[in-house]
């Protein structure tokens, strides 16, 4: 006896390709799909997930320079302007001004003081006279001292005070006088830490018998 077998329908044929055909692509694009595949340029930064790359995935040698970081080139001759080191600029100075008095007799008055040196004021009397002398002092051996009334070079802790006067005068006693000192100026610099006391150049009045005191000081010093 024959036995007979019935055609697939057409629906249950088109069914049966489309499952073969929809596991065949999975399987070739699961075996397929890589970066050699991959067209070149052709994911954009839409398709990747935000902050999912990191420097494990990104060769830093090949990033070009952000535009805006180009001055950076430059940074490290920040500390020299146009290739001159900061040495090589004066440092900023700080104007003093000063008004001391003193009796004869009175200990030193410290006008200024910067770093190991300092300029004082003596109000002394000698034969007769009352004298004003401003001189400079330093707690450190090796200082130089340039004035018109005394050099000392190098100036040292022991320098007498008559040997690194910047300005002096006296005035016999009981009477009155000023000085205007447009011609008396000087520093005195520490060489170990290179700062500098100026006395300014027509600054400086020393006058005597003022306000009951024997000896006044008025001046301007410049500090760096």
């Amino acid at each position: 006896m024959k036995k007979y077998f019935r055609l697939p329908s057409p629906a249950m044929l088109v069914a049966v390709m489309a499952l073969v055909f929809s596991m065949a692509g999975t399987s070739y694009a699961v075996k397929q799909i890589n970066g050699k595949t991959i067209k070149n340029k052709t994911i954009t930064g839409k398709k990747l997930k935000s902050n999912t790359l990191t420097g494990t995935q990104i060769l830093e040698s090949k990033l070009a320079k952000v535009p805006s970081a180009a001055s950076a080139d430059s940074a490290a001759n920040a500390v020299a302007l146009e290739g001159t080191p900061a040495a090589g600029f004066a440092r900023s100075a700080n104007f003093v001004r000063v008004l001391a008095s003193a009796n004869v007799g009175d200990p030193d008055v410290t006008l200024v003081t910067h770093g190991d040196i300092s300029v004082k004021m003596r109000c002394w009397n000698s034969t007769g006279s009352d004298r004003i002398s401003v001189y400079a002092s330093t707690a450190t051996d090796g200082a130089v001292l340039e004035s018109e009334s005394d050099n000392a070079a190098p100036l040292n802790i022991a320098t007498a005070f008559d040997s690194s006067e910047l300005v002096t005068d006296s005035v016999t006693e009981n009477t009155f006088d000023a000085e205007d000192g447009y011609d008396d100026t000087g520093f005195v610099m520490n060489a170990a830490s290179d700062k500098i006391i100026t006395l300014l150049e027509g600054s400086k009045a020393l006058v005597f018998n003022r306000a009951g005191k024997d000896c006044t000081v008025g001046a301007v010093f410049i500090v760096n």
